[in-house]
């Protein structure tokens, strides 16, 4: 049996207004996120902008036919940060999770899938794997 994505949902950590948390909560759940360290504080002092609040957005999970779903998400976050309602500071992430037919993918619980991702995942973004090596929330560990 071939094992299929059956839905995906994603985390979004930055700082926003009070307006755009007010409209994410209609997709999703907000919440406080420890990780995220603050840069408001400059923003803030300027009374021209919006005040902002660093927040973890949770979208609810989207079945995979509904993905056009999420991107009015991404399009009303565009026009916000063009707006000076939302921003993201390099302690701040973007995360994906999904979930699979039949449950769980049996491809996960491989070695060699595991060790596979691993390497493609170092190969294509080897900067950013460098820089997040420190990082207590998500770590990269060799599968050997």
């Amino acid at each position: 049996m071939r094992t299929r994505i059956a839905k995906f949902g994603f985390e979004i950590e930055g700082e926003f207004s009070q307006d755009v948390l007010n409209w994410l909560t209609d997709y999703g759940v907000v919440k406080n996120d420890g990780s995220i360290r603050l840069c408001s504080a400059k923003h803030n002092s300027n009374p021209q902008l919006p005040t902002l609040t660093n927040m973890e957005f949770a979208s609810s999970p989207f079945e995979i036919t509904k993905r056009k779903k999420s991107n009015e998400i991404f399009r009303y976050l565009y026009k916000a940060r063009e707006r000076g309602e939302y921003h993201w500071n390099k302690s701040m992430g973007f995360h994906i999770h999904v979930s699979f037919r039949p449950k769980p993918a049996p491809e996960m619980f491989s070695k060699q899938f595991a060790q596979f991702f691993l390497s493609e995942l170092k190969a294509s973004f080897q900067g950013v794997v460098n820089k997040r090596g420190g990082n207590t929330f998500c770590r990269i560990r060799n599968m050997d």
